[in-house]
């Protein structure tokens, strides 16, 4: 966590700042928001992608023409361990018939390396003394510093008011999305309260071009722009997370240690031109950040994501988590083919981004049973 006030120690803290201020342009301090009680919350994420078809333990390959990292994507690699998982659970159950439990361990164990289940941000600690409460940031953030991987799957599903006990305003079709695919410096930015992850059996990376007769280059956006169809290469997935908090800091949320800030600190001045003469982007534009609103027109391409025309074709299956302390299934009533397509079609457009519409009952929550809290077990069975 870094306060809007205090001077950056490194350049992870500086680029959290530079966030904050992005979102919080226009707004006052101390008559839009208290700067002593507001804030960047920032973290990063490291994701090896494995090649699978070599088995398992297969060290990652690196991409056919390796780029040094800039200074910030160094850094965030060094705050976070290389094979990272994330904590916010999901498995998927989708295409196991006919596997042992053991084969379905180790597929799980190889989906949770580059995925990130669906979950909510939100104050988890403040969550914990008051159940049922969940304080969300006002903003989300994601900006990538690396260019393969899984997309970012974001649904238009706000978390339940602390009103909602049962959690059933979670459940019923789902009827819009936004996938964003990996682009070295692209930013992604939405409301807090929207659930999101990255469930890579669904929705795939795609990163390298797919012979043209395979069924995706034959796909189109809804404007009748070509989908160029894509697959996954392996590498290492890098995101920069921050959540602009106002008027709270989270509970759990520190500043970062004075020892790992001096040893993320650059030992020379920084020159972004040296970073960016080595990857050959000199004469590319720098990062910036141009917000925009993704529901205006010819601002981001839709893609219409729909159920099985096919009867022979199946759905693509379930993805299980944990959302608000309750069991919820995420149902796929369109095919895996539609889902990989989706992928495809959104890699392929300026900005790696599409807007997907959900035909009713091709995405779906529902919301199962509380689960229990560990705590509650642990003194039950003394």
């Amino acid at each position: 966590f870094v306060p809007p006030k205090m001077p950056p120690r490194c350049a992870l803290e500086g680029l959290a700042l530079d966030i904050f201020k992005a979102h919080t342009k226009g707004l006052e301090e101390g008559v839009h928001y208290d700067p002593d009680r507001s804030g960047a919350e920032w973290w990063t994420l490291v994701l090896e992608i494995t090649d699978k078809e070599k088995g398992d333990g297969a060290v990652a390959a690196s991409p056919k023409k390796p780029i040094p990292p800039p200074p910030v994507a160094a850094a965030a690699a060094a705050a976070a361990a290389a094979s990272a998982s994330t904590t916010a659970g999901g498995k998927s159950a989708a295409a196991k018939k006919g596997k042992t439990n053991e084969e379905s361990d180790e597929e799980d164990d190889d989906d949770e390396d580059d995925e990130v289940g669906m979950h909510f941000d939100a104050d988890y600690g403040l969550e914990a003394q008051l159940p049922n409460y969940m304080l969300h940031p006002r903003v989300a953030t994601i900006t990538y510093l690396s260019d393969i991987g899984m997309p970012t799957l974001i649904l238009d599903k706000l978390s339940p008011p602390p009103s909602d006990v049962s959690k059933s305003s979670l459940a019923g079709d789902i009827s819009t999305g936004w996938l964003s695919h990996p682009e070295f410096g692209k930013h992604v930015a939405f409301d807090g309260r929207m659930l999101h992850g990255a469930p890579g059996t669904f929705f795939p990376a795609v990163e390298e071009e797919q012979e043209a007769d395979t069924p995706i280059k034959k796909m189109k956006l809804n404007d009748g722009t070509p989908a160029l169809g894509q697959q996954r290469i392996p590498g290492r997935r890098v995101t920069f997370l921050v959540n602009i908090w106002l008027n709270h800091c989270p509970i759990d949320a520190d500043l970062l240690d004075a020892e790992e800030a001096y040893a993320m600190k650059m030992k020379k001045p920084f020159k972004e031109s040296d970073w960016r003469n080595e990857m050959g982007l000199l004469d590319t534009r720098p990062i910036e950040f141009n917000i925009f609103d993704v529901d205006a027109p010819d601002k981001v391409p839709c893609v219409d994501f729909t159920l099985p025309t096919d009867k022979g074709e199946e759905a693509a299956g379930t993805d299980e988590c944990v959302l608000c302390n309750h069991e919820v299934d995420m149902v796929f009533g369109a095919s895996m083919s539609m889902a990989h397509t989706t992928s495809a079609i959104a890699s392929s457009t300026p900005g790696r981004s599409a807007q997907i519409k959900f035909q009713p009952g091709s995405l779906s929550l529902v919301v199962g049973k509380e689960v229990e809290d560990s705590d509650d077990d642990d003194e039950e069975s003394k």
